[in-house]
């Protein structure tokens, strides 16, 4: 109860997925705060992590958002108590606390364009890994554009702390290219690592 999955500055009001349910599938619920995180307020705003969330990541843009794509916030999530699929979810920067705003990746047309849907049951996955990106239940991805390469950074824990997965890609959708392995990250888990 209470942990921040993530936060995020977008027009200098600050936003916060926080786990508010210890049950058999968390919810998590957004914050907000005007005063640069010195007070955060619960937003009446949940995802049921049995579908999505567990725990959500926005992708970073750098300082307050500034670098950011389009006009749209985007959220990484997973089912809880699953093994792999990481599913992608966007919504107007404007629409941030409105539920029925977020819309969730649903695959590419014959173009390879995006294609997006407000049915959460109709989300694709747009990252999964043989290795597995799971850690006690939860994925915990975390997503960063990198300007001065135009990539989507991905950083994931797989089965157990210290192992540590990094890929990278052209989109928030992929594809996804390994990056490397790491099994000691931060001397955590085994020794020695593979690259």
């Amino acid at each position: 109860d209470g942990k921040t999955a993530t936060i995020l500055s977008v027009n200098g009001i600050m936003y916060a997925w926080i786990n508010t349910q210890d049950k058999t599938y968390p919810t998590i619920q957004l914050a907000s705060s005007s005063d640069l995180g010195a007070h955060w307020q619960l937003l009446p705003l949940t995802f049921d992590s049995a579908l999505f969330g567990t725990p959500s990541t926005f992708i970073n843009f750098g300082r307050d958002y500034a670098g950011a794509r389009d006009n749209y916030v985007y959220m990484y999530g997973g089912a809880w108590l699953t093994s792999n699929p990481i599913s992608l979810s966007r919504v107007q920067i404007n629409q941030i606390t409105n539920r029925t705003a977020y819309q969730f990746f649903s695959g590419l047309d014959i173009n390879g364009n995006p294609t997006w849907t407000t049915n959460i049951n109709q989300a694709t996955a747009v990252f999964s890994d043989p290795s597995s990106v799971t850690s006690n239940g939860a994925t915990h991805a975390s997503v960063v554009y990198n300007q001065v390469l135009g990539r989507y950074i991905l950083t994931i824990s797989h089965n157990s702390l210290g192992q540590l997965g990094v890929f990278e890609a052209p989109e928030p959708w992929g594809p996804w290219s390994t990056v490397a392995y790491y099994s000691n990250w931060g001397n955590y888990g085994n020794p020695g690592e593979d690259l």
